[in-house]
């Protein structure tokens, strides 16, 4: 693959997965425990045959709404800090332009719930996305070092 290509494509799927983020996070109450619910039935019907146990339902669904915060903004920055590579020389520019439009998001996306019906500012929430931000940033620091894709551009 070139590189326009290439750079086009991680855009894309930042903007698709940015978006999504949005989505997610916009949702009203109701919708929204609705996508986790259907999400968690779909996992524990890959391991669990026949009608899982309602108690069992709702402490896995508790469960992967508690994790989706971290994990999804864990990705957030691994995908961000993809395409911001594309496009600077430094590496300490990329984790500190992903870190910062990280923890906006992660904050905003909270802090804007306040107007959504059946939604509510979690710090605990707020706090979840961050560290995802921050995994993410130290996976693919990491990574980058390990596998040598985080290096100083001429």
């Amino acid at each position: 693959m070139n590189i326009v290509m290439k750079k086009f494509v991680l855009i894309v799927l930042f903007l698709i997965y940015s978006a999504l983020i949005l989505f997610l996070s916009f949702q009203p109450g109701g919708d929204t425990a609705e996508t986790s619910m259907r999400f968690t039935k779909f996992i524990l019907g890959l391991w669990m045959e026949g009608d899982i146990p309602y108690e069992t339902l709702m402490q896995w669904h508790m469960t992967f709404r508690l994790w989706a915060h971290p994990v999804i903004f864990c990705c957030y920055s691994i995908l961000a800090m993809g395409v911001i590579a594309e496009f600077v020389k430094r590496p300490w520019v990329c984790i500190v332009l992903t870190g910062v439009s990280g923890i906006c998001l992660a904050v905003l996306t909270e802090v804007g719930k306040w107007n959504i019906p059946g939604r509510h500012f979690d710090q605990e929430e707020m706090w979840l996305n961050v560290a995802g931000v921050i995994g993410g940033l130290l996976i693919y620091v990491v990574l980058g070092k390990v596998y040598g894709i985080l290096k100083e551009k001429r």
